[in-house]
């Protein structure tokens, strides 16, 4: 190495301008040839400055790992066993947005969907008085790595006309214990959904998704 020579004497630091560009050395050697008689200087240039650029670039690859493993855990799951496994149980909305624009409904009230093996249901009702002012049933299967409900059965004004007999597909992906899923409506509106898993002995009407 450069480096090697200078500290014995076989090389001065001036003479390095006439073998190669300054531009292609390495940092800590440019920084000797600015010290060429400042002996404790070059000792710190060599001692330290290979070890700061090791620790340097490990940060850097500890870095990017982080962002990799992040990007990967955001992308949906695809894969129709892991996706029936996951879905099945009972959930409670936390949020929903259509178009980006937060609902205010499911902010007012509350609202269950129960996942089995082959069929949904979802219920929405008030926290006061627990009575049921909306509803939506049907099946549910994986087609091509998204999550697809077709509402077969329901209640509320506009059931019929935005609900009866169309397929909702979403994208899906879990963090913990939520499931967020997203899709395009039959209407062409973007719609995702916050949902939390309902615990054993949660009492769901005491924390509205609100709160």
């Amino acid at each position: 190495m450069l480096t090697t020579a200078i500290r014995h004497g076989t090389l001065f630091p001036r003479q390095l301008d006439t073998i190669l560009p300054r531009s292609i050395l390495p940092f800590h050697e440019r920084f000797i040839m600015r010290h060429p008689k400042n002996v404790q200087v070059q000792r710190l240039a060599i001692s330290v400055f290979p070890t700061a650029v090791f620790i340097f670039s490990v940060l850097g690859c500890l870095l990017l790992s982080t962002q990799k493993i992040g990007a990967e855990e955001k992308k949906p799951e695809t894969d129709p066993k892991i996706l029936c496994e996951k879905l099945v149980g009972s959930w409670r909305i936390v949020s929903a947005s259509f178009d980006g624009k937060p609902s205010e409904l499911h902010a007012k009230s509350i609202t269950i969907k129960h996942v089995t093996p082959v069929h949904i249901i979802w219920i929405g009702y008030q926290p006061e008085d627990r009575r049921i002012f909306r509803s939506s049933g049907g099946s549910w299967i994986i087609r091509d790595g998204r999550y697809v409900e077709t509402m077969r059965y329901g209640i509320g004004d506009k059931f019929k006309e935005d609900s009866f007999g169309k397929s909702f597909g979403f994208d899906c992906r879990f963090e913990d214990d939520k499931w967020i899923q997203s899709g395009k409506m039959p209407n062409g509106v973007f719609l995702e959904e916050i949902w939390q898993r309902v615990r054993e002995s949660e009492d769901v009407d005491a924390w509205p998704a609100a709160k």
